[in-house]
C-alpha cells in the first residue's frame, strides 16, 4: 500500500479566482428561501435580514460555503419558473455578499443562468 504521497498534495477549488481549500471536509450552511423547505429551522424566506443573521452564525461557527436555495425540491412542490426563482433568490445573494464579501456562496438551483 503507497502512503503519504497521494496525501500530501494541496486540494483546492477555484471559485471565480478565489481558492477553498478542501484538504480538509468542510462545512456548508444551508439557507432556504423557500417557505417549503425540508427543514422549517433552515426556512428564511420571510426578509433578506433573517437571512443575512443565518449566515453571519454560519460563518462565525465555522461553514465555508454558504448555500442559498431559493426553490423547493421537496416531492409535490411546485417548481418554479426561472423569474420567480431569481426573484426569491437576489435579494438574500446580494446582500449576503455585500456583508460578507470574503464568504464563498453556492446557489442550489435548476436554471444555469442563475448558478453563475
Amino acid at each position: 500500500m503507497t502512503t503519504g504521497h497521494f496525501f500530501s498534495k494541496r486540494r483546492t477549488l477555484n471559485c471565480n479566482g478565489r481558492l477553498l481549500n478542501i484538504d480538509k471536509p468542510i462545512v456548508m450552511g444551508i439557507i432556504n428561501l423557500t417557505p417549503d423547505s425540508f427543514f422549517e429551522g433552515s426556512r428564511h424566506y420571510r426578509n433578506v435580514l433573517g437571512a443575512i443573521e443565518k449566515a453571519e452564525e454560519m460563518l462565525s461557527q465555522g461553514a465555508a460555503i454558504i448555500d442559498l436555495g431559493a426553490s423547493s425540491s421537496r416531492p409535490g412542490s411546485a417548481q418554479l419558473d426561472q423569474e420567480q426563482e431569481r426573484e426569491r433568490l437576489m435579494p438574500a445573494l446580494k446582500a449576503i455578499r455585500k456583508q460578507f464579501p470574503q464568504a464563498f456562496i453556492s446557489v442550489d438551483t435548476y436554471w444555469g443562468s442563475l448558478a453563475w
